[in-house]
């Protein structure tokens, strides 16, 4: 059974009167979320879940890639107040050691590393936006929508998805 949700260049569903209003959209297309968490009035931290070989996420699936070895992942939590509000799952080959070494960052959000100025010849795709089936974030279930990106360094990919929970209303 495919779990890949269908991707969109726009968070076409999310209308602004739902969770939030429109500081919650300013919070889901913003390039970086981390900055943009980091400007509401609540602790920001990340709480590392997982670092190493995975089972490759339906979130990066199209229906056209195999994986033949398991993919190098890190999944966190992004927290305002100890309270998870997104959950986000980098992805990139095993044998990365460029982007394996980014995501060997312990707490430190992955954000800083990417958009903190450092990496030189970095690029990255448009966001894009779905709504996410529970089969495919066994980890976020609850989340509403999700978006990803990809980002390439010297012909090498970091897959980026980021997974919005009902939590983070509460916070905007």
């Amino acid at each position: 059974m495919n779990t890949a949700p269908l991707w969109y260049d726009a968070p076409a569903e999310l209308r602004p009167s739902e969770n939030g209003g429109a500081a919650l959209v300013r919070i889901i297309t913003a390039p970086s979320l981390t900055a943009a968490l980091r400007t509401l009035p609540h602790a920001f931290s990340v709480r590392l879940l997982h670092l190493g070989a995975d089972k490759a996420s339906p979130l990066f699936d199209n229906g056209t890639t195999e994986q033949t070895a398991l993919p190098f992942c890190r999944d966190v939590f992004l927290c305002l107040s100890n309270t998870p509000v997104v959950w986000a799952r980098s992805q990139c080959p095993p044998d990365s050691a460029f982007w394996r070494g980014i995501l060997d960052c312990g707490t430190r959000p992955l954000g800083e590393m990417l958009f903190g100025g450092g990496i030189a010849g970095l690029h990255r795709s448009p966001l894009q936006y779905a709504r996410p089936t529970p089969a495919a974030v066994a980890q976020a279930p609850t989340a509403f929508l999700a978006r990803r990106s990809f980002f390439t360094h010297q012909g090498q990919t970091l897959a980026l998805a980021e997974c919005f929970l009902p939590e983070l209303a509460d916070f905007v």
